[in-house]
């Protein structure tokens, strides 16, 4: 589950990976427009860090998601008042599961217990 920025980038070194090559921080950093800063992808990895509103829109379309679930996920690490931030990570978890439906109904849409599914959700 994704709760915090880093958990955006390790899933788009996980996404990005493939059986031959593994997709290093470096290489998130420089597909988010970075620069060539390793420091700020290092420090998000860490938690000192959050992605901005840019890199997160970028984020979801290297992952194929909707940003705003993302965006909630960033929003709620930067918010001060804990019961805000568990309110955009409800929402944000939320979100993500809507989208993992909708991408499921959009690649296999004759599939009926997925569009049940997604009826009940909704």
């Amino acid at each position: 589950m994704i709760e915090t920025s880093a958990d955006i980038i390790v899933a788009l070194q996980e996404h990005l990976s493939t059986k031959d090559r593994e997709c290093t921080p470096y290489r998130v950093a420089k597909l988010l427009d970075m620069g060539d800063n390793k420091g700020q992808i290092y420090n998000m990895l860490k938690g000192r860090r959050t992605l901005t509103k840019t890199q997160v829109i970028k984020a979801a379309e290297l992952l194929g998601v909707d940003p705003a679930p993302l965006y909630a996920v960033v929003l709620s690490e930067r918010e001060k008042d804990p019961d805000l931030s568990k309110g955009l990570k409800r929402l944000a978890s939320k979100g993500m599961a809507a989208a993992i439906l909708m991408s499921l109904c959009i690649t296999s849409p004759a599939n009926p217990l997925i569009m049940f599914t997604f009826c009940i959700l909704c």
